[in-house]
């Protein structure tokens, strides 16, 4: 009897030891597909309060503080994140802490950050990725501003926010203003949602399509709101969703790879430097926000970019107002999409493949019984993008190629598509991503 016991007591034991084995194994399988933040490198010259941008896959850093100097700079940074090489290659007019930067028309544009009485507050600066010094395309005194954001669509830059230190805090300042590129106008959009020059300042912002979404921010304390603008109307509206925390002075950017906003680092009323991250998605639906990968040092007023599937945080400061070298990244993940019904009636469309793609992609749908149907590709703001189909199809499975060009016949560019595959009653959506 005793034997028996022994016997069965360590049959059990062994079970439960397999059990535990592949819980742990399963466990280190899902941590190993966490999304983790990486330290990839140091930068030459740091800085915080810099705008980075993107452009034929090299990283700019414009402006900023530097802890070695113990001054704000007109540096125009150059770093290539494959090599990890910096270089200094231009210099602004002026040095600026907390402004906007952009791309139009292969140029970058630069306004803000002058926090001082200075002509050159009101002007927007040009640089065309050549030159070793900016030069003036406009002057206006709705440029000066601090700690503004902002996004360009289309021929239109939209300045939000910020407050006039050049001009004192009785000067005029609209909360949204817009520049037009081809008429070279500077238009009021709303001075009325706030007092003037009392304005909320390191709002964080990121274009994904015509829409613009704009984030917490400073103003009576730090603000926990989302708010949407529409950039070929410019109007507004407010999410009832908000953020995890409240955040200001982080950086919002939009991944196409994996189609979420990543909201990185900022302060709150709590830490005057914070290390967490908010993602944002769902987009087309009810609007989702989840907590996101921790990073390895808290920031404030750093820079961060998004280039092809990752994302790189650079500069910022940390609560005791040291400048941080390091350089994080951020491996993201791929989109991918769950249809709530893939059967609509005598139609199905399956997922593309290769996806992500680049340039070209299949896409198959399979027929149950004869019909007209149409296989349609958009762009990510609706506008139809290429006919792949229109006819009667047979029973039985398509395949179709898609090579990335538009009807014109011209390369389409990076981003989410959308294809729709339609007949008279039903239709079926699915996403996909070109990744250059």
């Amino acid at each position: 009897m005793v034997q028996l016991l022994y016997t069965y007591l360590n049959k059990m034991k062994y079970r439960i030891n397999q059990i535990l084995l592949c819980f742990l194994l399963l466990t280190t399988c899902l941590i190993s597909r966490e999304q983790t933040w990486m330290i990839s490198g140091e930068m030459k010259f740091p800085v915080s309060g810099s705008v980075a941008i993107v452009k034929d896959s090299l990283i700019y850093i414009i402006g900023g503080y530097s802890d070695s100097l113990q001054a704000n700079v007109k540096w125009i940074q150059k770093f290539d994140p494959s090599s990890k090489r910096s270089e200094i290659v231009a210099y602004m007019l002026e040095s600026r802490y907390g402004f906007f930067a952009g791309i139009y028309n292969e140029k970058l544009y630069i306004y803000g950050g002058i926090n001082e009485v200075n002509e050159n507050a009101f002007v927007l600066e040009e640089w065309d990725f050549i030159s070793t010094n900016t030069t003036i395309s406009v002057n206006n005194e709705l440029f000066d501003r601090v700690f503004p954001t902002g996004g360009i669509h289309n021929d239109n830059l939209l300045m939000i926010g910020g407050y006039a230190a050049s001009r004192g805090s009785f000067a005029s300042l609209p909360y949204l203003s817009e520049y037009n590129f081809q008429t070279s106008q500077v238009t009021s959009i709303d001075d009325t949602s706030f007092i003037s020059n009392q304005l909320p300042i390191q709002q964080m912002s990121t274009l994904v399509g015509n829409k613009l979404f704009v984030f917490g921010g400073a103003f009576n304390g730090v603000l926990q709101s989302i708010d949407l603008i529409d950039m070929d109307n410019f109007n507004s509206t407010q999410f009832e969703e908000r953020l995890v925390s409240p955040r200001a002075g982080g950086v919002a950017v939009y991944s196409y790879y994996s189609d979420k906003i990543f909201l990185i680092g900022g302060y709150n009323e709590s830490l005057p430097a914070i290390n967490s991250t908010e993602i944002i998605s769902d987009y087309d639906f009810q609007l989702k926000v989840t907590q996101g990968p921790m990073l390895n040092y808290h920031r404030r007023n750093l820079a961060a970019v998004v280039l092809k599937d990752k994302i790189f945080v650079l500069g910022g400061e940390n609560a005791n107002g040291n400048v941080i070298s390091f350089i994080e990244e951020l491996q993201t993940e791929p989109v991918s999409v769950v249809e709530d019904s893939e059967v609509i009636k005598d139609f199905r469309l399956l997922q593309n493949y290769p996806n992500p793609f680049n340039p070209n992609t299949n896409i198959s749908f399979s027929v149950s019984k004869g019909t007209y149907l149409q296989l349609d590709i958009f762009n990510s703001i609706g506008e139809k993008v290429y006919s792949l189909y229109s006819g009667f199809a047979q029973p039985g499975v398509h395949t179709l190629s898609w090579n990335g060009k538009d009807i014109s016949g011209n390369s389409v560019s990076s981003g989410i598509y959308f294809y729709r595959l339609t007949n008279k009653f039903d239709f079926i959506t699915k996403k996909m991503l070109l990744l250059k």
